[in-house]
């Protein structure tokens, strides 16, 4: 588990490009990005480039063939990019219809993902289910999804309102101008942590769904990448190393100074 990554540091291109062979060394290059706000999974750090736990698993279920390019961009720019094969890997997102029309995605996931509801503590929410969520008004990201059919329920039945990232939504949960968050245990929980929040906002138990995250990948990425890549996930979660790097970004990014992107 021990990579070191300032060793292993990519340099970030500005270069919009797809994959390319380049036949002198024989090497792939493929182009990457993600949600540049979705720590500990991963988030850009001060305007450098994109780190946390996504960032390094990648690293390290890489086949050695292959270099990385990274592409930094807002998280709704990274999709449409992706979807017109500008961009060839996306660090893990959950899989829905849409999505899967311009990515193919790994068969083993990267990590759990499991959704939470946060709210201000001593709030009485008392949560048995998506029905219980019916009389407050919520708070979602765009370009968010959530899984298990919640998705589908919370457009029929929910009120909530839309914000441009994490922070925004949980200022407005902080301020009392939404009853809660939607959004991912392990993402808000490493951002409460970071802020010093934790004492004013919590999570509640039990989670709205508890989907997992896999890699997606665009159409110029050779099937045997992918079959590696699959092969090396299943080996990381086997062995708890998916579980265990994932902790240890929450820690890392607790204690970051980081002023994020865009």
């Amino acid at each position: 588990m021990g990579v070191n990554l300032v060793s292993r540091a990519i340099v970030l291109s500005t270069l919009a490009c797809s994959a390319w062979v380049a036949s002198a060394a024989d090497a792939i290059v493929l182009s990457y990005s993600g949600n540049p706000d979705y720590p500990p999974y991963h988030w850009c750090r001060d305007n450098q480039g994109l780190t946390g736990a996504s960032v390094e698993q990648l690293q390290l279920i890489l086949p050695a063939k292959v270099k990385l390019r990274p592409q930094l961009y807002p998280w709704k720019r990274v999709l449409q990019r992706a979807e017109n094969g500008q961009i060839d890997i996306v660090l893990p997102l959950r899989i829905n219809a849409e999505r899967a029309r311009y990515l193919r995605f790994s068969q083993n996931p990267a990590f759990e993902n499991p959704i939470a509801i946060f709210v201000r503590k001593g709030q009485n929410i008392p949560y048995q289910g998506w029905h219980s969520l019916k009389p407050y008004r919520g708070g979602i990201s765009l370009g968010d999804i959530f899984g298990d059919g919640f998705d589908q329920y919370l457009a029929a039945n929910l009120t909530v309102e839309s914000a441009q990232d994490m922070a925004s939504n949980f200022r407005k949960l902080e301020l009392g101008r939404i009853d809660y968050f939607i959004t991912g245990r392990y993402v808000g929980v490493a951002y409460l942590k970071q802020r010093q929040l934790a004492n004013i906002i919590v999570d509640l138990p039990q989670p709205v769904s508890v989907s997992k995250i896999h890699i997606g990948f665009g159409k110029h990425v050779p099937d045997e990448v992918i079959k590696e890549i699959d092969k090396a996930l299943r080996k990381m979660a086997d062995n708890g190393a998916s579980t265990a790097l994932l902790k240890k970004w929450v820690n890392i990014y607790a204690e970051s100074k980081d002023t994020g992107c865009f």
